[in-house]
């Protein structure tokens, strides 16, 4: 990530109750279902991690919960 001008997309593929939560800066954001992650505003959510490049995420899948594809796509 540290030499992508931008982040152009999230793209997710899933099934059931997949929430994520990510971390900015140290902090912690509320769990949140996929969809509404992959739905952000690329440029606001580049944006919030300008100062270290660095997003750490976690996945939780609930029961059945089936997750095919999450993929970050960055501007060069």
């Amino acid at each position: 990530m540290r030499d992508a001008a931008g982040l152009a997309g999230v793209l997710a593929e899933f099934a059931g109750d997949v929430q994520i939560t990510y971390t900015v800066d140290g902090t912690p954001h509320r769990p949140m279902p996929l969809a509404e992650f992959a739905a952000l505003d690329p440029a606001a959510l580049w944006e919030s991690i300008a100062a270290t490049r660095k997003m750490p995420i976690r996945l939780q899948l609930a029961g059945g919960a089936v997750l095919k594809k999450l993929k970050f796509t960055y501007e060069s």
